[in-house]
């Protein structure tokens, strides 16, 4: 639900979830390289008996697994009847299909399961399956390269601002010169965030003209409204002390 509100809300969360974990709000069926991502030794593994013979060989006995549940092994079929299917070159490939998915999901089919429930109790499951897993991070993450003059060409200006202003024009020249750690500061002091919305921002990137102060005072900022209230300065330089310092 925290996810789904996030999206609702247009707040940025900087979380960087599984590939796998998108997969399953997507509906995507996860397949070996899933399991390369998670356990690259088993993958290998699993591999070998792709590409060799295993019959008479006593590496794999039953469609099964056992695992540890609360300090206990217990023996998980991994198809009804599993315990008693011997793993045979001709359906190993399917002993590894239904290892891969009870790996890569069915193990937490319950977690998983309240995840997808309070996920789409949000957002609209059928909204949300036009996205690839990358859009979908970018969607609740943001974008991490933060292009300038993107947010440039959408920012409005007004208290006596407008695009012709020379303490405007400071402010993209610092944007410019300062590194993306940098630049994810600044935009962090602004919007409450260090990342760009997939999207653009919403309230619209927005520079304010202090009134009543010097040239001396610090910037400030409404995170709500993604305000940035720019004192007059004088120079380049000046701006750039002022706004790293604050």
């Amino acid at each position: 639900r925290l996810l789904g509100k996030a999206i609702y809300d247009r707040h940025l969360l900087d979380i960087h979830l599984s590939p796998l974990l998108y997969k399953h709000l997507l509906g995507i069926k996860p397949g070996m390289n899933d399991l390369k991502a998670m356990d690259p030794v088993y993958f290998e593994s699993l591999q070998w008996v792709m590409n060799n013979s295993i019959d008479g060989c006593d590496v794999l006995e039953n469609f099964s697994v056992t695992r540890q549940l609360f300090g206990k092994s217990i023996e998980v079929e991994l198809v009804p009847g599993g315990k008693d299917i011997p793993v045979t070159d001709n359906n190993k490939d399917k002993y590894v299909e239904a290892l891969v998915a009870y790996e890569c999901g069915k193990s937490t089919q319950s977690q998983l399961d309240a995840i997808r429930s309070g996920f789409f109790d949000l957002i609209p499951e059928e909204t949300v399956k036009v996205f690839s897993m990358q859009e979908l991070d970018l969607l609740i993450n943001g974008k991490e390269d933060i292009d300038v003059d993107e947010i440039q060409s959408g920012c409005i200006y007004n208290g006596g601002y407008d695009i012709n202003s020379k303490e405007v024009a400071y402010f993209w020249q610092a944007m410019k010169k300062w590194t993306v750690e940098e630049r994810g500061n600044v935009l962090r002091f602004i919007t409450g965030t260090s990342r760009v919305p997939l999207d653009g921002f919403d309230p619209v990137f927005t520079i304010t003209k202090a009134s009543d102060v010097g040239s001396g005072a610090l910037p400030t900022a409404h995170t709500c409204f993604n305000q940035l209230v720019l004192p007059p300065y004088e120079s380049l330089e000046q701006l750039v002390e002022k706004m790293q310092y604050a």
